[in-house]
């Protein structure tokens, strides 16, 4: 994400993770899918019911930052715990774009690491990773350096982008979208992680607002046609490696910039609002609903009006003309054994 960092949230129904531009993708199986109650987000972890298990959200603006707490394979009380059901394990997921290793930032390494011990994630998707160098000179990988400075297990994914796992990661899916990762009670479960295409950018073009030389586009069909090209094929080659892995049953999460708004934000009522010039059915968060997959921010927080849960860089005011209307990083999961989500972060 070249033009500032953010994140977006996603949960789906069928038990399995995944992640769009900028949210948390949360899969799981629809039959026991209910509405949360209202989540009062002032509340450090307020709560909301899903089916009987206990969803608790922690939200607060962290730009390139979105977290998710998860307990696995256990209930939402331990009162309410089943005779032989395994004890709950939590399990901590963060997306995070670094803008280009937080050097574009000038953010030091030391509070990069500071934020992520913080947050008290398990496992992080990492975009961006490559920091700036001189002409003709490699650029350092900042997330080897933020692995190592934590002790953690590291997986470079290429295109500058990685996970990073207080967990052993055990293998490794084809094309490196996905890592397995390994718990201390030996559970297992998957973590992808995506950057997407930056440009063209329909929401500037929409707006007509100039960047890389893209058209201007007037209609939703235009939009979704460009966003669909720039993107689908990135969206469809992450998807096949989650379809290939999905028999194996484990919860599975996906983290990501992509680069693309939601089109659950898009909506009628925010085009009324103002808030975004036409609605638009974005492709490449309706190809992860169309997965199996729902957006955990906007399960917690159906409204896009009232909660327009911006993801975009806090370096210029939000009402500039040429900064536009964005969408950022992502978390999602599939959730076989996920029996509570504890927390977003960001967005």
């Amino acid at each position: 994400m070249q033009k500032g960092a953010g994140s977006i949230s996603w949960v789906t129904p069928n038990n399995k993770l995944h992640t769009d531009r900028g949210r948390i993708h949360f899969q799981r199986d629809a039959a026991s899918l209910q509405r949360p109650q209202r989540v009062n987000s002032s509340v450090r972890r307020p709560r909301s019911t899903w089916h009987g298990d206990t969803m608790k959200a922690i939200i607060h603006t962290q730009p390139g930052l979105l977290a998710l707490l998860v307990v696995v394979w256990g209930c939402s009380h331990p009162a309410t715990a089943r005779a032989g059901e395994p004890e709950p394990e939590v399990v901590r997921v963060m997306s995070f774009n670094l803008w280009h290793g937080g050097d574009a930032g000038k953010q030091p390494l030391d509070r990069t690491v500071a934020v992520i011990k913080e947050s008290k994630a398990d496992l992080v998707g990492l975009q961006e990773t490559a920091g700036l160098a001189p002409r003709g000179k490699p650029r350092p990988d900042r997330a080897a350096e933020i692995s190592k400075r934590l002790g953690w297990h590291y997986l470079d994914q290429g295109g500058n982008t990685g996970i990073i796992s207080r967990f052993k990661i055990d293998a490794v899916t084809p094309r490196k979208w996905g890592a397995k990762v390994k718990l201390p009670s030996g559970r297992q479960l998957y973590l992808f992680n995506a950057h997407l295409a930056h440009s063209p950018y329909q929401p500037y073009q929409l707006q007509r607002i100039p960047y890389g030389n893209a058209p201007i586009l007037k209609t939703e069909a235009e939009a979704v046609k460009s966003a669909q090209d720039a993107r689908g094929g990135q969206v469809a080659r992450m998807l096949a490696e989650v379809k290939a892995i999905q028999s194996e049953g484990l919860p599975v999460f996906v983290t990501g910039d992509f680069n693309e708004p939601s089109h659950l934000d898009w909506t009628a009522a925010a085009v009324k609002a103002k808030y975004c010039p036409l609605a638009v059915q974005w492709p490449s968060t309706k190809a992860v609903e169309a997965a199996g997959f729902v957006d955990a921010y906007r399960v917690i927080h159906p409204d896009p009006v009232k909660k327009r849960g911006l993801t975009w860089t806090p370096t210029t005011k939000a009402d500039d003309p040429k900064k536009g209307n964005g969408a950022g990083a992502a978390i999602s999961g599939a959730t076989q054994g996920v029996k509570k989500l504890r927390g977003l972060l960001g967005r």
